[in-house]
């Protein structure tokens, strides 16, 4: 009885860990690119690793004007963002650096692609040149889609070479917000951009929202999404900052559900008490 009491115990735990297991690979797996800009250094030009993961070869900002890496340790962060930071962030103004990515999303066919980024802005002159922006595209120039908050202190959204369009949601100079993007592509109908914006004082879903704060759909794109890339105005009187930036194939790949997670590691507290509180009456 006790070799069976032991062995039913192991299976037990083994397929408790696989399921573990399964579920971190299944996330990992959803998780297609991550910068935390955790580098040393205030140059961007060159800099890779640091924990990020999805990318083909280093950052690079060919004109060498934006050496603003904070380089302090301290990232850019909210009360709403759902990860652990890390690592340092881009802080500064009037520049921009790409990175290609070690894969290829191909907008002249059905599919989804999620994007979420801390950007802030220091200041609000509400001048033309004054935003921060991520954008995606490819190797050859195309722009597939950019986000990010600009004058008159709004959120915007463009897909393709099209104008930007500023939504309804109103931002606050020097506080940080967690953007998330959602593209949609189509092989025979026009692509659609939604995105979100969360304030310290929001509440994060942690299931795919249904309403977003704005939307577009101008064009059929054929981009094929290779590269990413980030810019902040020169009309950015005090800077911008960028942090913490995530491509997925899922909503709860650039946005966690923490109760998956709570759920196993109840399982796992659940079967442990048990085992112990069997081990106390038996004796």
């Amino acid at each position: 009885m006790l070799v069976f009491a032991v062995t039913k115990r192991f299976a037990m735990l083994l397929g408790l860990t696989a399921v573990l297991g399964v579920t971190a690979t299944t996330a990992k797996a959803e998780l297609l690119a991550y910068e935390g800009f955790n580098y040393s250094g205030t140059a961007i030009n060159g800099q890779s690793g640091g924990g990020s993961t999805g990318f083909s070869g280093a950052w690079s900002d060919t004109d060498g004007d934006f050496a603003h890496l904070s380089n302090d340790g301290v990232s850019l962060d909210s009360n709403v963002f759902p990860f652990a930071t890390s690592g340092s962030r881009v802080s500064g103004v009037n520049g921009s650096a790409t990175r290609n990515l070690d894969f290829s999303f191909d907008m002249a066919s059905e599919g989804e692609l999620y994007i979420s980024v801390l950007l802030q802005k220091n200041s609000t002159s509400n001048s033309s040149s004054e935003y921060v922006q991520a954008q995606l595209g490819n190797t050859s120039g195309a722009v597939a889609v950019r986000f990010g908050l600009s004058s008159p202190d709004t959120t915007w959204a463009g897909l393709g070479s099209s104008a930007v369009t500023n939504s309804d949601f109103s931002i606050a100079a020097d506080t940080a917000y967690f953007l998330v993007g959602k593209l949609v592509t189509h092989a025979t109908a026009n692509d659609e951009f939604y995105l979100n914006c969360y304030g310290t004082s929001d509440s994060l879903p942690t299931a795919e929202p249904t309403t977003w704060d704005f939307s577009a759909s101008p064009a059929d794109l054929t981009v094929s999404i290779n590269q990413l890339s980030f810019s902040i105005g020169g009309g950015v009187a005090q800077g911008g900052e960028i942090d913490e930036l995530r491509i997925g194939s899922t909503w709860n790949s650039v946005v966690p559900e923490p109760s998956s997670w709570a759920l196993l590691l109840g399982v796992a507290a659940a079967c442990l008490f048990g085992h112990r509180w069997r081990r106390i009456k038996a004796n």
